[in-house]
């Protein structure tokens, strides 16, 4: 029954917001018991493509899965089957300069701001950094990846960044970083790297952009391999 609650969403258009029907009416729909309709409902309230409303106006309403999520459940299921931080540097390089490629001819005057705000951002954390959460490895790298308009290519950047953030990038950083001098030296060339990235986008080189990308992820493989 979820499945088909999902599959009838797929074919309206995924009309976020819409109400689909209210139980009763559901019920009688696809002709299941009460039991087996709210098993249903949780199960496509766990996957983001609808939720119950309570109330007078309530039902059973089409939402807009959450990204964060969907990465997170892909993350681990990558990690069960025990990605390598060599699988994630190479899968990086592939996703990121693909991004890069495609966000460079389609910056608008807001996709510039959001990509300058990331930078600026990296800058602070880079000069107040004090420990490994502080370093920059995410904020441009995940804009950059929103600013392409491409959906599959910010789910798979989104993905790895998660993966990144796990034992194969954390642990490793831990054991190599262990001064205040040292974490905030790396915060600094990500930093670099990062408005390097940035510039060469914002001028419309993509191939430029794409080149830096390729170097600063190369750089950073020292600390996933």
């Amino acid at each position: 029954m979820a499945e088909r609650i999902e599959d009838e969403v797929v074919r309206a258009g995924w009309p976020v917001g819409e109400l689909i029907g209210r139980e009763p009416e559901l019920l009688e729909r696809f002709g299941v018991s009460r039991a087996v309709f709210r098993e249903a409902v949780r199960i496509v309230e766990h996957h983001g493509v609808a939720r119950m409303r309570r109330g007078g106006g309530g039902g059973l309403v089409v939402t807009e899965p959450d990204l964060s999520s969907i990465s997170r459940a892909a993350a681990l299921r990558l990690d069960h089957q025990r990605v390598t931080g060599e699988h994630l540097a190479h899968a990086r390089l592939v996703a990121e300069r693909a991004t890069v490629i495609a966000a460079t001819p389609r910056l608008d005057a807001i996709g510039r701001e959001r990509l300058e705000a990331a930078v600026a951002a990296d800058a602070h954390a880079a000069e107040h950094a004090t420990t490994l959460a502080d370093i920059p490895s995410r904020g441009v790298h995940a804009t950059i990846a929103e600013v392409s308009a491409n959906p599959a290519l910010q789910l798979f950047v989104d993905v790895l960044l998660a993966l990144t953030a796990t034992d194969h990038g954390v642990a490793q950083l831990s054991a190599k970083l262990t001064t205040t001098e040292q974490i905030r030296a790396m915060a600094a060339e990500i930093h670099t790297a990062h408005a390097a990235i940035v510039q060469a986008m914002v001028t419309g080189d993509a191939d430029l952009a794409a080149e830096r990308m390729r170097k600063h992820l190369v750089a950073m493989e020292r600390w996933l391999t």
